[in-house]
Formats: C-alpha cells, structure tokens, sequence
C-alpha cells in the first residue's frame, strides 16, 4: 500500500480512539445473539461460534462452510476450543456457492431482479418467488395513487447502465486479488477478483446512447414511470435522484451522467456524491484522493455530497485478523469524513457488522450537527437510537431490503425510526432494481408502521428530507 499523508500518525489516533469508544458506546453487533447466516437464534440452534469480528454464526452453518470447504479439496476451518478461525462469511463465497440450494445462474440470467431460485438480499442473483409476489403486491397498492413524487437518495446510476449494456458478469475480475497476490487464495477461477493481468476485465465506458435507451425503457418522458410498465396507468415522477461516484474508475461515467442531465434526462433531477467505497479502501492514496476531489470540483452544484465511505466488517472480513488492515479501514474512513466537515458536504456512511469502529469515527471528526446520510441501514436499533439521540444532523436510508426475505429486522427498524429522520433510497442495482422501485419501499414502510401514516404522507416527508439532507432547491 502507498501510505495516505501523515498514516502513521492518523493510524495510531484511530486505533486509540476505537479502543477508547468500544467501552463507552456500550453498541454490540446486531446479530451476536442470531446466527449471522441464517438468523437462527442462538439458543434454538444449539450452539455455535462467533467469528473474529464477533458475529456468531450457528454450528449448521459452519457445518455447511465445512462441507464447501470439503468439496473443493481445500482445508476446512478447525473449530477449537479456544477462538475459531474465520469460517468463509455467506457474502464472501463465490456466487456460485452462495446461491439457495447451491444453485447459480449465470450470465444474463444473473440480472439482478430476474425470477429465480437464489435471492439478491445479499447482493447478487436472482429474487426467489415470495419475494416477487410481495414486490408485485407492493406495486398494486400504489398503482391506483395519483401523482406520486418520489426522491431516490442513493443509488449507483452507472452501474444500472452497465448491467443493461452487459449484464452483472462485468463486475467480476474487475481488481487484482490480493489473496492471489499473497498466494493464498482458494478460490480459483471461481474468485471474484482477477489473478493476475490477463484475468483483469476491464470496464467499457458507457455512451450517450445507453444513457438514452436506460431513459427511454426505464425512466420515460420527463423522468415519469409508471409502477405496472402498462401505457395509460397513473404516473409517478421522480423529483430527485442521487447517484454515487465511489471510484475512481467511475468517474468519467459519472461525468457523462451529468452531462446528459440536462438532455436525455430531462428535468435536472440527477445529483451526484463523491467518495472511496469501503471496499476500495486500500486503493486510497493521495493521487486517489486528489482525483475524486477534482470530479468534485468540475461536477460544480451538482455535487452535493462526499461517499459513500465507511466501514464494512461483513464483505471485508478477512481483512480484520491482518496486521494493520482496520486501522487502515478506520483510517481511510476518516479522512473521508474530515473532508466531507472541512468542505461542508453531507456525508454518505456505509456501515456493516462495524457498529463501534464507525461509530467511534464519526464522534472523532463528524460535529453532531453535520449532515451525514447514513445509508442502507441495517443495524441495531442501539446504534440506531445513538444516531437518532446524539446526531441531529443525520438521516438514516431504508432501501428496498425491506421487501426481501429476512426482513423482519429491517421492517422492525422502520417501524421505529421517527418519519423525520428518514430518508428512502433503492441502492440500485443492488437492493432494488430501478429508483421508480422508490413508491414501493414508501408503501412497506407504510404498512410495518400499523397504518400510523399513509404511502403518500411517507413520500411527503422523505421527499422533504432528502431535498434538505442535500440542499436541494
């Protein structure tokens, strides 16, 4: 890794602080009592171990991890009396191992939001049919609503045109594995990542006629839809979009975007945020940093954001039990933060089986009043509650998880969060597949707040919020 400015230092103040806050915040991982796989609780599955971020999984699902193990002529991991090993988490197997039942799809049928036998809650592949018949039973309840506006607060604009250009398969290989690198990968040509150079995919810059196309079958004239696809059926607009730039390589998709705002997606609705993703963390240097900022910079008022940026303890999980590697995450978050205070921009979290570490970031460098978004929420209503109780300036994002399986703690989370604090977001493609999707996730939270308020009452307010979140006109 090329070091950041000053990362010895910095590196040594993050890790004094995480160490510090872990006793005060008194904020545990939401799943220490539930397996993190498959949401057995701890006491009716019989047992288990707790991996080296702390998260517990059951002894089914580390059985089922020894099995994968086994099936490949690989070790499997040792569960000793003392702390186990990590086990191989769900969202780091290969796709291919991960879907329900170990079946995958492959190609065009991996779309995200195509019918299938594996389920896209953890990010990937295909929606089982319960989770289509209540995505489709959301869509009747707001198709016969009048005039509907609606703000998508976060999604990732480029990468829903890339999946309509290529499909999810341009995602694979797109970075060097540095499990490869340190010669220990198991995965083979079933890894995500490149093994060397000629492994590498590289990514086929979009054009103004994807642009056009995504417009025409998705978004309509003047960014209107409908919510069945159906000529003639009532209409819904979106008055606001926010796409997320979170690397460097999407920059210049990005800045395509933008350009055809104006044209091809009339109305001026898209806005843009700039940051590192948590994933990309170790490509963070000065020369990486300098470039976002400077997309920042040309992008003028329609940047309105920094990130997302944070910490992701689930997809990056190996990485905790390697020297230096969380401090170096908490460090690259960080700095992301101050600039985001020290230029005034409201700042995109994401936040994932890392509660203490990002907490204790944003008490270091965020002042309570700042704008912050954190995005995708899906943690515990302690942390929740600290958010709600000690930062005024955030609003916390429920995206389209909410309709998928497993969603009861999600559903538990936007029972409680006050309709002021909150802020609707599809995430697309990876939680929902289209922003229109947004009516949609209005009319669950709806429903899983007992009726206290209607879809249009949630669009209202959410609206509203994301539009001062992000100082929109």
């Amino acid at each position: 890794l090329k070091p950041v400015s000053s990362e010895a230092h910095a590196m040594a103040e993050t890790s004094a602080l995480r160490q510090a806050s872990a006793g005060e915040s008194g904020l545990r991982h939401a799943s220490e009592t539930a397996c993190g796989d498959c949401g057995m609780p701890a006491a009716a599955a019989g047992g288990g171990w707790a991996n080296n971020s702390g998260i517990y999984y059951c002894a089914a699902c580390w059985s089922r991890w020894e099995e994968w193990y086994d099936s490949r002529g690989l070790k499997p991991p040792q569960r000793p009396d003392g702390p186990p090993p990590p086990p191989v988490p769900r969202a780091d197997m290969p796709k291919r191992m991960r879907m329900a039942g170990g079946l995958a799809k492959s190609g065009a049928q991996r779309i995200f939001g195509a019918w299938g036998s594996g389920c896209s809650c953890d990010g990937g592949g295909a929606w089982p049919k319960h989770c289509w018949e209540l995505w489709e039973e959301l869509g009747s309840r707001v198709e016969s609503l009048e005039n509907l506006e609606y703000c998508d607060a976060h999604c990732h604009l480029d990468y829903l045109l890339l999946n309509e250009k290529h499909g999810i398969e341009w995602v694979r290989k797109k970075k060097i594995c540095f499990r490869w690198e340190a010669g220990y990968c198991h995965y083979g040509e079933d890894c995500d990542f490149a093994h060397g150079e000629a492994d590498l995919t590289r990514r086929q810059p979009l054009e103004t006629a994807d642009v056009e196309a995504f417009a025409r079958r998705h978004l309509g004239p003047h960014i209107t839809t409908t919510t069945d696809g159906a000529d003639g059926a009532v209409a819904t607009e979106c008055r606001c979009l926010i796409t997320n730039c979170c690397e460097v390589e999407a920059i210049a998709d990005t800045q395509l975007l933008l350009a055809c705002a104006e044209t091809q997606l009339p109305g001026g609705v898209v806005y843009v945020t700039f940051g590192c993703h948590p994933h990309n963390y170790r490509d963070y240097t000065d020369v990486y940093e300098q470039k976002l900022l400077d997309a920042l910079a040309a992008a003028g008022d329609r940047a309105v954001g920094w990130g997302e940026c944070g910490l992701d303890y689930h997809k990056n999980f190996w990485d905790l039990s390697a020297p230096g590697r969380r401090e170096r995450m908490m460090e690259v978050f960080a700095r992301q933060a101050r600039i985001a205070v020290a230029r005034d921009l409201p700042l995109v979290v994401h936040t994932r089986d890392a509660e203490e570490d990002t907490m204790s970031v944003l008490r270091a460098c965020v002042p309570p009043e700042h704008l912050v978004h954190i995005h995708a929420y899906q943690g515990s209503e302690r942390m929740l509650r600290e958010i709600i109780d000690t930062m005024p300036g955030a609003m916390v994002g429920i995206s389209g998880q909410i309709a998928m399986r497993w969603s009861s703690h999600c559903e538990g989370l936007a029972a409680i969060l006050p309709l002021d604090r909150l802020v609707l977001e599809t995430d697309a493609p990876f939680l929902s597949g289209m922003p229109r999707s947004v009516p949609r996730i209005a009319a669950r939270i709806a429903e899983v707040r007992g009726g206290t308020c209607t879809v249009e009452e949630v669009l209202k307010a959410t609206n509203a919020n994301c539009r001062r979140l992000y100082r929109l006109p």
